[in-house]
């Protein structure tokens, strides 16, 4: 998990750390986050908790002590996975997906990196331009060739 602005985290240096998993089934997973402060390092804040005031000026920020004691939590979710697209599995042309010429979408999921899946198109005009759209990546990037 992190706390950069970087791998599904929103707003950098917030306070609240963030990861993206990569389920690849659906059903119930058990998440376990352990924090300590082995190394010293952690430190209290005030991000997100102080609300502007009605002109809307910003509340001055208390002053707040360090963290010396080092200190362990635990806490423990359970998550529901569902609607989770199909997937290719042997990334193999055997069995590709059927491509057909109405513009349909097709769920699919992109594993790893370089991940290799396969689709037969029929009945298309290769005369005309053909276009494939890739969509409802992590954090809704869209890409197109």
């Amino acid at each position: 998990m992190v706390d950069d602005g970087t791998s599904g985290d929103g707003i950098a240096g917030d306070g609240i750390y963030s990861a993206i998993v990569g389920y690849k089934d659906n059903g119930v997973y058990q998440v376990t986050v352990y924090v300590d402060n082995d190394d010293s390092n952690a430190v209290f804040t005030s991000v997100g908790l102080l609300t502007p005031a009605e002109d809307g000026s910003q509340p001055q920020a208390p002053v707040l002590p360090s963290i010396q004691e080092n200190f362990f939590r635990v806490s423990k979710a359970s998550l529901v996975v569902s609607d989770v697209p199909f997937n290719d599995g042997d990334d193999s042309t055997s069995g590709a997906t059927i491509i057909v010429p109405d513009n349909t979408g097709i769920d699919s999921q992109i594993n790893t990196t370089f991940d290799a899946d396969y689709y037969q198109a029929n009945d298309i005009d290769l005369t005309q331009p053909v276009f494939v759209r890739v969509t409802d990546l992590s954090l809704g990037d869209v890409a197109q060739n």
